[in-house]
């Protein structure tokens, strides 16, 4: 992203100098940085030269200096108040912090924009704002004033129709254990690698509706236990269609899943959501259903079906986010003599994320009730597992398209079940730490 510097009192551009050597142009936004900042120290309420040094600390990817000089352009409610916010929504989005960006730009009056910079807020508005319809903006009341000059801003990216993203995380379970009536086993400790990745195209995009086709792929491999290998690839077409604040979405998806390096399942279906937006909160419906079919000889009692109904409330604002859950799951297979029958699942969730600067600190809480229908020919009666899980993570953006990040989870599942061998509660517990880098495009 190209950024402009404001020379004059309501905003001429600083006129860009080519320069052959590298080295010429580092010295002279050097001279320029000095030349703002001595102004900036001679004349602190200077909008002009706050916005100046703003600019220029942009440019040499300083970010938190960059943000401070424009907070200091909006507290003091100048002309370039509105183009501060703008090019702080630009900090935060080339660090990866969209729900502030998005925040920022919404805050923005545009009857307050000089003229040259309107449309690219707009465009701008709605780039951060996808899952929302465009809507007529405000004409301002004519004037008879001669308009102010300002300066023609570089050029905002538009949205483009591919997107691609990548992440890879390498750690492991560090303290594995279960427990039953008599005994308490350790599993020992395996190096885990999660791999995460996707793609997407949209197909279709206008101000009411847009429809994508995406692929998603997910895959846990292990160190020891490679058995236990498990990945899979989902495509999906979404479609959304938008009424005022109002999203409707419907989402045909096939998964198949490999388990031991083997073809293991199929699910074909499909999502229904419906969701509202009331200033920064968002309140949604779902309801998924898949008919499930086992591609294995040795487990073709679990073909069958699932269906689940979802409730979500999630706030945003530029200092955090807030989303909570809940959701009712059934697995309802086809073979009910066998030793895994159909169960229930409810499923409650909260995440509470912090924006600490160019930092985020995301805490989670979950906790999930199984119930398991008793299976006609199998001595394991009817059983129930109770599971809770907190996790913390949180992330450091490199550049606007890559991310580190650590994520440390914790589950603890109890389970009461009989069979004709053991009285017993199985329970099991333990602590993953995953680091991790993301990339997207």
């Amino acid at each position: 992203m190209k950024t402009t510097v404001i020379t004059s009192t309501l905003a001429l551009v600083l006129a860009s100098i080519s320069l052959t050597s590298s080295q010429t142009l580092a010295q002279t936004e050097s001279s320029e940085l000095t030349q703002w900042q001595e102004k900036a120290a001679s004349n602190p309420n200077s909008a002009l030269a706050q916005f100046n040094l703003g600019v220029l600390y942009q440019k040499a990817q300083k970010w938190k200096a960059a943000v401070d000089a424009y907070d200091k352009v909006i507290a003091l409610k100048s002309t370039l108040a509105p183009v501060a916010i703008y090019y702080k929504a630009l900090v935060y989005e080339q660090n990866n912090r969209l729900e502030v960006a998005r925040k920022l730009i919404n805050q923005i009056d545009l009857n307050t924009v000089p003229d040259n910079f309107k449309q690219s807020i707009i465009d701008y508005k709605a780039k951060l704002n996808p899952d929302e319809a465009p809507k007529a903006e405000p004409t301002p009341a004519p004037t008879t004033e001669t308009p102010a000059q300002e300066p023609t801003p570089a050029p905002t990216p538009e949205p483009s129709s591919f997107s691609a993203s990548f992440d890879v995380s390498v750690g492991g379970n560090t303290n594995p254990s279960s427990t039953n009536d008599t005994s308490v086993s350790g599993y020992g400790t395996d190096a885990a690698q999660i791999t995460k990745g996707g793609a997407g195209y949209s197909i279709l995009a206008d101000k009411t509706s847009d429809l994508r086709f995406d692929y998603y792929f997910y895959g846990s491999f292990y160190t020891l236990q490679t058995s236990s290998n498990y990945y899979s690839h989902t495509v999906s077409l979404p479609y959304s269609y938008y009424i005022d604040d109002y999203r409707f979405k419907i989402s045909p998806e096939f998964t198949k899943d490999f388990y031991g390096g083997t073809a293991y399942s199929e699910s074909a279906g499909g999502r229904l959501e419906a969701s509202v937006r009331n200033g920064d909160s968002y309140f949604g419906v779902s309801y998924q259903a898949a008919n499930l079919t086992n591609k294995t000889s040795s487990y073709t009692y679990l073909s069958g079906s699932q269906n689940q109904a979802q409730m979500y409330f999630e706030n945003r604002s530029q200092e955090d986010r807030l989303l909570v859950s809940i959701s009712a799951t059934q697995y309802k297979y086809l073979d009910t003599t066998s030793y895994t029958s159909s169960y229930t699942s409810n499923p409650v969730g909260l995440t509470y994320t912090r924006y600490l600067g160019f930092v985020d600190m995301t805490f989670t809480l979950g906790y999930d009730s199984k119930t398991y229908a008793k299976a006609a020919s199998s001595a394991y009666q009817a059983r129930k597992d109770n599971k809770i899980t907190a996790g913390i993570y949180t992330n450091h953006a490199f550049t606007n398209n890559l991310m580190g990040y650590l994520d440390l989870q914790t589950v603890s599942n109890s389970s009461n079940y009989d069979n004709t061998s053991t009285t017993g509660n199985y329970n099991y517990k333990g602590t993953t730490a995953m680091l991790g880098l993301s990339w997207w495009m």
